[in-house]
């Protein structure tokens, strides 16, 4: 579905759809993860979707923030006395 949404967006902005484009831009909004984070960035430049773009930079912003804290370090650092 996410691919569906993605080729919709493009569309819907091309050919100024506002309510289609409104939609794809939520639905991709509320399934944006670290894992898809880089597809949809490549998506930006393909649409003019300024809620997707603030939901990107804000999204970005959070994730350099919770990474750059310490306890998270500590706890994406393996310990070497724990065993998988």
């Amino acid at each position: 579905m996410k691919n569906v949404a993605q080729d919709l967006i493009v569309a819907a902005d091309k050919y100024d759809m506002q309510e289609l484009e409104l939609v794809c831009e939520k639905y991709l909004i509320r399934h944006l993860s670290v894992e898809n984070s880089f597809e949809l960035f490549s998506l930006l430049n393909e649409s003019n979707s300024k809620g997707m773009q603030r939901k990107f930079k804000q999204f970005s912003y959070d994730f350099i923030i919770v990474t750059s804290k310490d306890y998270f370090r500590e706890v994406s650092t393996p310990k070497e006395d724990c065993q998988v």
